[in-house]
């Protein structure tokens, strides 16, 4: 990945000494079967031309490619190699995203006996809804009772 610069997960540059590719959105690390991007891609002074395709799908690289090489009159094996190292580089990014979003250690939620024993006594309460009411009016959640209650419930 020496050419791409990630800014963060939603803005990634990869830049060769031929053409800058900026990746708007980032990459979708759902669905590994397609590699969807927002390109924005530049050469030297013209302006950049935009479009999202699906980088693993040949006919549209392959109509980028031509689409690029008649905008600015280049050559297509540069700018096959170009899209075919950025690919490349993408998929050893989603790669490394997807290890380190699974190496994650999953948190639980482990409720101490005290906070139990409390939120019992607080369900046992003769007016629970009178009491649940209070409690919602402290959090400055505005409206009427009976709207936050029903919210709350939901």
């Amino acid at each position: 990945m020496k050419n791409l610069h990630i800014t963060n997960a939603n803005f990634i540059t990869y830049k060769d000494d031929f053409l800058t590719v900026d990746i708007l959105g980032g990459v979708d690390l759902s669905q590994v079967e397609r590699l969807v991007c927002t390109l924005r891609i530049s050469f030297e002074n013209y302006p950049p031309f935009r479009t999202t395709l699906d980088l693993y799908n040949d006919n549209q690289t392959d109509k980028l490619q031509r689409t690029l090489c008649d905008k600015w009159e280049l050559k297509i094996i540069e700018v096959s190699r170009t899209l075919h190292a950025l690919t490349m580089q993408l998929e050893d990014y989603r790669l490394q995203q997807l290890k380190f979003i699974g190496k994650a250690p999953q948190q639980q939620f482990i409720i101490s006996e005290n906070d139990k024993r409390n939120a019992i006594q607080f369900l046992k309460h003769r007016h629970l809804l009178g009491q649940l009411i209070l409690k919602l009016n402290t959090t400055r959640f505005l409206g009427e009772n009976e709207n936050k209650v029903i919210i709350f419930l939901t």
